[in-house]
Order: structure tokens, then C-alpha cells, then sequence
């Protein structure tokens, strides 16, 4: 199977902006780095995966984007990457709108 180079050149620029302007995404990546030992470019395909997994969750649910949700706090040094995350297993709090 190839990959698509529009797919992939697209996602180094969401998740190389997300890491510039979002400090949740900026965290991930930096926990990737720091505790995984990933190097930029893995670090940042990490990222661009976890958020396409994101928007597939959000479009398939008809929710919208929330930060604190998609990228919680750590709880401490043994934090699981948001597994088992009371912040990231439930539902966002905002809806998007219904359509008549």
C-alpha cells in the first residue's frame, strides 16, 4: 500500500501548526520527544495520527473540538497518554448544531 503524499505533506503542516499554536498538542509532541524518545518527524506523525483520530471522533459523534478533552493534562509521572482518563473517555461538552 503507498502512501498519499497530499495526505502526508498535509498532515506536517496541521500538526507542525497545532504544535506552534495549541499547548496541548505542543505537549504531546514534547512528551513524545521527552518520554518515548521520538525523533522530530515521529514525534510530529504521532501527533498528526492522534489527530486524525480526533476528527474522525468528532465528525462521527457531530461534536465539536475541544482542547481540554483532546489533549488532558497529565495526571503525573505515570500518566498513560489519556488512557483511562476520566477527561478523555467521556464525551465532549459541547454539541455541534442540528440541522433541520
Amino acid at each position: 500500500m503507498g502512501r498519499s503524499n497530499r495526505l502526508n505533506h498535509a498532515g506536517y503542516l496541521w500538526a507542525f501548526s497545532a504544535i506552534t499554536a495549541s499547548p496541548g498538542a505542543k505537549a504531546h509532541y514534547q512528551r513524545r520527544r521527552d518520554d518515548h524518545g521520538d525523533w522530530h518527524a515521529a514525534g510530529q506523525r504521532n501527533l498528526f495520527n492522534r489527530m486524525l483520530g480526533q476528527l474522525h471522533h468528532c465528525l462521527k459523534n457531530r461534536r465539536l473540538f475541544e482542547e481540554r478533552t483532546a489533549f488532558p493534562a497529565p495526571q503525573g509521572p505515570s500518566a498513560g497518554g489519556g488512557v483511562g482518563n476520566p477527561a478523555y473517555d467521556s464525551p465532549p461538552p459541547q454539541t455541534a448544531p442540528q440541522r433541520a
